[in-house]
């Protein structure tokens, strides 16, 4: 069973292990998280990327309606209040497919803009 998160509605959504995101599914996050959550990053962007990773981690729900991985259009069904929670949810470190922890590095970056 997974990790199951009750909504504002009470409704019920299940998370899947995050051990079990293949890197394969899990690219298109990593490759557009700094774009759209860096600095001067849309509140449409920051949206998209929550949205995204809800389809990716949400393995079971109890809403009559197929999953987002099988038909990403249903998170416009379901009530805000939900979603939001949802991305929320979904965004903390013990649910995120994510090795790296805070802002990556930047590989063009000389040694002298790390050092303090």
């Amino acid at each position: 069973m997974g990790d199951r998160v009750d909504l504002p509605s009470g409704a019920w959504a299940e998370f899947r292990d995050p051990h079990s995101v293949t890197n394969r599914e899990r690219r298109p996050l990593v490759d557009r998280a700094e774009a759209d959550t860096g600095p001067g990053s849309s509140l449409v962007s920051q949206l998209s990327f929550g949205e995204r990773l809800v389809i990716l981690m949400v393995d079971a729900w109890s809403y009559d309606m197929p999953l987002p991985r099988a038909d990403a259009k249903v998170l416009d069904d379901l009530p805000a209040m939900d979603l939001d929670k949802l991305m929320i949810e979904v965004a903390k470190d013990e649910r995120r497919p994510f090795l790296f922890e805070g802002k990556m590095s930047d590989p063009k970056a000389s040694p002298e803009d790390s050092a303090t």
